[in-house]
């Protein structure tokens, strides 16, 4: 996002292609999760709500970047951002603490 803003065209043209990057290794180890995790004959209805999933997800996560934009600003984003990924870390780590 914060090349994505700039003035220069590099940065722009490289925070794309990290996009892009991302989405893309993202995506198909997730579709593949869901095919190891499913039978065949459910695996159509599992990529259904799969993808429900996601575009819910998508939005959800739209409309509350939106909304701290639009009301306390971009550092909003930020911090929002860091404390999603901190709670995260922590249930992951919770998560593993319990399996071993």
């Amino acid at each position: 996002p914060l090349a994505a803003f700039g003035d220069a065209l590099f940065p722009i043209i490289l925070g794309a292609v990290i996009l892009g990057l991302s989405v893309g290794i993202q995506e198909t180890t997730m579709r593949v999760y869901v095919a190891d995790l499913t039978e065949p004959n459910t695996r159509a209805a599992a990529y259904g709500f799969y993808s429900v999933c996601t575009g819910v997800g998508t939005l959800l996560g739209g409309f509350i970047a939106g909304t701290l934009y639009e009301t306390l600003g971009a550092g909003a984003i930020m911090a929002w951002t860091a404390i999603v990924q901190i709670a995260s870390f922590v249930l992951l780590y919770r998560l593993i603490s319990r399996q071993g």
